[in-house]
């Protein structure tokens, strides 16, 4: 099994994983916090899911989760957590720090099966200006700044051989950017998540829902 190749695909699963649930304009979602569905798609990727975020006072608490099924052969599900401080009126400043984890399998040409567990912590700066575009309708450009340590598991599992078990610990810079678009209590959004990572697919993520 080409582990180079193993580790493309992982890190463009866990990259899905990364959609965490937005909490704030500054992390892309709306004020009050909210319920939406999220579809997120890499190179290597799709899935479909869902997030929840409230916020409590200054303090913002988001949570999400997807399944992932990207045929032929590649299936996985995962959560991830993130908590923000809010600070500002119209622009938001977010210190933001999140955890997630994921699994993804897949079937290789060669008849093994590769399952991939794969953990993150990540911590940052989050952006956003809510511009009221007119009566109950407004627009918020976001950008989030974060350092994101990530660690994956492999094991191979193919019909002639043993098991192997593999690892790998990495930390790297990454963005986000994008727009919430909101009316009255309904919103959605656009983002496009980039790593500095060599190599690592970005992420667009496509969501909607109702604010609190």
């Amino acid at each position: 099994m080409n582990l180079k190749k193993v580790s493309v695909l992982a890190s463009a699963f866990l990259t899905v994983g990364s959609a965490v649930a937005r909490s704030q304009v500054c992390v892309g979602s709306p004020t009050r916090g909210g319920v939406s569905y999220v579809n997120t798609r890499t190179t290597a990727t799709k899935g479909n899911g869902g997030s929840l975020s409230f916020v409590p006072g200054r303090f913002a608490i988001g949570v999400s989760g997807k399944v992932i099924d990207s045929p032929p052969d590649q299936d996985g599900f995962g959560g991830a957590l993130r908590l923000s401080l809010v600070l500002g009126k119209r622009l938001k400043v977010c210190p933001t720090l999140g955890a997630g984890v994921d699994r993804l399998t897949w079937d290789t040409q060669s008849d093994a099966k590769v399952t991939t567990d794969a953990a993150t912590a990540r911590g940052g700066i989050g952006i956003g200006y809510d511009i009221a575009a007119f009566r109950n309708f407004g627009i918020a450009p976001f950008i989030i700044g974060e350092f994101v340590e990530r660690g994956y598991h492999f094991k191979t599992e193919a019909a002639e051989n043993d098991p192997t078990d593999t690892g790998t610990w990495k930390g790297k810079a990454e963005g986000t950017y994008g727009v919430l678009a909101h009316y009255s209590r309904v919103f959605a959004g656009l983002s496009l998540s980039r790593r500095s990572a060599k190599g690592a697919p970005a992420e667009r993520l496509i969501y909607g829902g109702f604010a609190f």
